[in-house]
């Protein structure tokens, strides 16, 4: 049974509700009473339907739950939450994690992997998520430390998701997106067509997106104009590439920003896939800040 026990914590009109025993993620996140991220629906254990969860040691899709690293041959769950074809997100998001510390307006949570369990992450790790909210909005600090005696792959990301009001306005620059092929997996880079240009912030619509974008500037802005409610979301640069989903008339969509491109455990020849390999003992660091704004009617 999942310990659906909840952190909330306060400052000025803002509130955060944690739930690290249900993948370590948030629960809700509002401004008085608007929801800057989607509403989690009442009593559910089910982590693919909150607010936010973390991508660790990966994010997205592994091809077929299989990679080689150092000449060793390794095989993945297979998506265990829906039972398709490839592994996906990670071990975090799986996981129950701990609380390190919490406070009024703060939090930290830790999952210690240990790499025993077959078809897991073959590489321990340990995890921390640092929550510190204030009047100005939220940072969330990402740590992800290897634990292993041999060096492993790591990479690091958010799943936020945020609700899809009419007129939602989205805005993010970035130098190119991978198409996918029918596998869900990235095929060929491609300059951005007009119908994926975010770069002046404009009304979202239905650009039918679960696409990985390289180069993101490490800045997005959300906006609900109707409501006068905007959200800025601004990432250190290890977080490299963002992932936007917006499924058909879903009310919701998510942007993702992650440390490296889909299925990079198995490009490592392409240039520039974001992932890292850390070396015993070292860590990879990144602080994604959600601030929140007013907002006006896009530009476009």
């Amino acid at each position: 049974m999942q310990d659906r026990t909840e952190i909330v914590l306060r400052a000025a009109d803002l509130s955060l509700t944690l739930a690290p025993g249900i993948g370590g993620a948030i629960m809700a996140f509002r401004q008085g009473g608007f929801a800057l991220l989607r509403e989690t629906p009442p009593e559910t254990a089910d982590v693919r339907l909150l607010s936010c969860y973390p991508l660790v040691p990966f994010s997205n899709r592994i091809a077929a739950g299989r990679f080689s690293f150092t000449g060793r041959s390794y095989s993945l769950w297979r998506d265990p939450l829906t039972g398709g074809p490839h592994a996906i997100h990670g071990e975090g998001w799986r996981r129950a994690w701990d609380v390190a510390e919490a406070g009024d307006s703060s939090a930290r949570i830790t999952l210690d992997h240990h790499a025993t369990e077959p078809e897991s992450w073959p590489f321990p790790f340990r995890a921390e998520q640092h929550f510190a909210l204030s009047a100005a909005g939220l940072a969330l600090t990402f740590v992800l430390t290897n634990t292993a005696s041999v060096a492993a792959p790591a990479g690091i990301g958010l799943h936020p998701y945020f609700p899809r009001h009419a007129g939602v306005v989205l805005g993010f620059q970035a130098k190119s997106v991978w198409r996918n092929g029918e596998d869900h997996l990235p095929s060929q880079a491609t300059p951005l067509p007009e119908e994926w240009n975010f770069s002046s912030p404009r009304p979202l619509g239905e650009p039918g997106l679960d696409n990985c974008f390289a180069s993101w500037s490490g800045r997005a802005e959300i906006a609900w104009p109707a409501a006068g409610r905007g959200l800025s979301l601004m990432a250190d640069r290890c977080f490299g590439h963002a992932v936007v989903y917006t499924p058909p008339r879903a009310a919701d969509f998510a942007f993702e920003p992650v440390s490296h491109m889909n299925d990079a455990i198995n490009r490592l020849d392409q240039p520039d896939n974001g992932l890292v390999v850390l070396e015993p003992g070292a860590s990879l660091r990144g602080t994604v800040h959600f601030l929140v704004s007013a907002s006006s009617p896009p530009r476009r």
